[in-house]
């Protein structure tokens, strides 16, 4: 671009000023801290450049391309923002991650990927021994189907168990040896 300026009175010009405006960087996202996370309230730390420090933003798609949202930012750069998600009772699956800026640029988007996972407390007792199961980062309300093998890979017939919305549940494990 250039400018310059007429006086009204003389028409004369000033001097001619060149500068250049350039298109606004889309942002760039680099790394996400936890790339696999049980579905929970958990911190995500978004690595990348391009954000714009005073109002860039986490956006958060289901697996089937959904807006999910976005979380609660705790600290934001240009290079790095660092938000809360809540994401307790979402299915596991492949998530994408992306940062818009306030002009609108998105970002690429990165995988997240939510895990289910599951713990046995105490982990040996002697037949007759209660043990506690224990499960997390299942889809909320929907249930699980339990499976418990013998150590001769026999297995049990399965067991359905409510979820609770968080998409947690426990039950207990009678054994009898």
């Amino acid at each position: 671009y250039q400018v310059w300026a007429v006086d009204n009175n003389t028409t004369i010009s000033s001097n001619v000023v060149s500068f250049t405006v350039s298109a606004a960087v889309a942002p760039q996202v680099s790394s996400l801290s936890p790339s696999s996370v049980v579905g929970s309230s958990f911190t995500l730390t978004i690595t990348g450049s391009g954000f714009d420090p005073s109002g860039a933003v986490d956006q958060v798609y289901k697996p089937d391309g959904g807006f999910m949202g976005q979380g609660v930012i705790q600290s934001r750069s240009s290079t790095q923002i660092v938000v809360t998600e809540q994401m307790a009772g979402a299915s596991p699956g492949n998530y994408t991650v992306n940062v818009k800026n306030p002009d609108g640029q998105l970002s690429n988007g990165m995988t997240l990927r939510l895990v289910a996972q599951v713990s046995v407390t105490p982990t040996s007792g002697a037949a007759g021994t209660q043990f506690s199961y224990q499960g997390s980062g299942f889809t909320g309300t929907i249930g699980v189907t339990s499976h418990l093998r013998r150590p001769d890979v026999t297995e049990f017939t399965t067991l359905p168990i409510g979820t609770h919305v968080s998409g947690r549940f426990a039950t207990p494990i009678n054994s009898t040896g």
